[in-house]
């Protein structure tokens, strides 16, 4: 599986998920860590191609 494409399916498990609010402080210590998750990974892209 190509890195993009893994990129694209994490960005869209992200914005898919919708936020009840009593674990709204959960997803967003979710979503700043699949952030930084995707950050590593398109870091690790840049370096690989």
């Amino acid at each position: 599986m190509r890195i993009s494409s893994v990129l694209s399916r994490l960005i869209k498990l992200n914005s898919y998920h919708p936020s009840p609010s009593l674990g709204e402080g959960l997803n967003k210590r979710k979503a700043a860590e699949l952030s930084a998750i995707l950050f590593i990974l398109q870091a690790a892209a840049d370096v690989k191609y």
